[in-house]
């Protein structure tokens, strides 16, 4: 039993951290009842600091993982190991996510001193939630029994090691472009979405480069206009002016640059860690049999593991 807990996500929730048909209908509510069915089965835990903790993360970053799935969760300190609670909606809690209804929340809080434990069950749960079968089970379920028997009858995935570069890329609503679009639709992203790389990839997923926000003042200011002390001739910003004149017209592939650093989806992601800081890189992309597959940057690297 002792194996199966450490490697199965179902070996962590007892029966008495179950709620099968949540009152409440909004996240803070949903939120607050299972706090307090977990702060009541665990000696020494304050209902109030789950709460809190909890919420203010999630007002940062709703924790909707997959459709109908929310795991809000929160690290503490003083946790010997993860705790977990789970409460299911036939009716759904709204998220506030735009993505429809939650019919399962699954609370999680680990020991602060276990950064990456989290984003190892995350993990875990956002490959059982592949399937709409495990989610219809725990959402028809009438009795704390039927949803325990639904984590362990449908829930394949063990809780991993050591988490993967796969295990913290982002592969949803990725922002890239092709080698056939144009400098203007760079500077839209750049300008627009609060982003400062882009990656060039092609059809069929092969990386063809790299752009940022660094090349377009690189192509506005050629290197011979840095090395003049006195920039008082272009005051005006002339040379900008040239590139937004063409940049309908330059395309992508005649600007990109080919360097970039990638690893493959398999690399431990402590060696992304260590790319970031060898590497001075800002942005990793991933790739699986050779094809891109998402991206890790650096902010969003440090918001998991230093953050949420």
């Amino acid at each position: 039993m002792a194996e199966e807990k450490a490697g199965r996500f179902h070996g962590y929730i007892a029966m008495g951290n179950i709620l099968c048909g949540l009152v409440s209908r909004d996240s803070s509510g949903a939120i607050s009842e299972l706090a307090g069915v977990v702060a009541r089965n665990t000696a020494g835990l304050d209902r109030g600091e789950v709460e809190r903790l909890v919420l203010e993360r999630e007002r940062l970053f709703p924790t909707v993982v997959a459709p109908g799935l929310a795991v809000p969760h929160a690290r503490m300190e003083g946790l010997s190991g993860p705790l977990v609670a789970v409460g299911t909606s036939e009716r759904g809690v709204d998220f506030k996510t735009g993505g429809g209804p939650v019919n399962v929340v699954i609370l999680v809080l680990t020991p602060k001193e276990s950064p990456s434990l989290h984003l190892q069950i995350l993990s875990a749960l956002a490959k059982d939630f592949t399937s709409p079968d495990l989610l219809k089970r725990l959402r028809d379920a009438k009795t704390q029994q039927e949803v325990a028997d639904a984590f362990g009858e449908g829930s394949s995935q063990r809780i991993p090691d050591y988490l993967l570069a796969r295990d913290i890329m982002r592969k949803d609503d990725l922002v890239v472009l092709s080698e056939s679009d144009t400098l203007r639709d760079a500077i839209e992203i750049f300008a627009t979405k609060g982003i400062c790389d882009i990656p060039i990839v092609d059809e069929d997923k092969d990386i063809r480069g790299v752009l940022s926000m660094e090349d377009v003042l690189r192509l506005s200011l050629p290197e011979h206009l840095l090395w003049m002390d006195d920039l008082s001739p272009i005051l005006g910003f002339q040379p900008f002016a040239e590139l937004l004149r063409n940049e309908r017209e330059t395309k992508l592939a005649d600007v990109m640059r080919e360097d970039y650093v990638s690893v493959d989806a398999g690399v431990p992601a402590i060696q992304v860690a260590k790319i970031f800081i060898v590497k001075s890189a800002r942005l990793i992309l991933v790739t699986e049999n050779g094809k891109f597959a998402g991206t890790v940057r650096i902010r969003e690297f440090i918001r998991k593991f230093f953050w949420e």
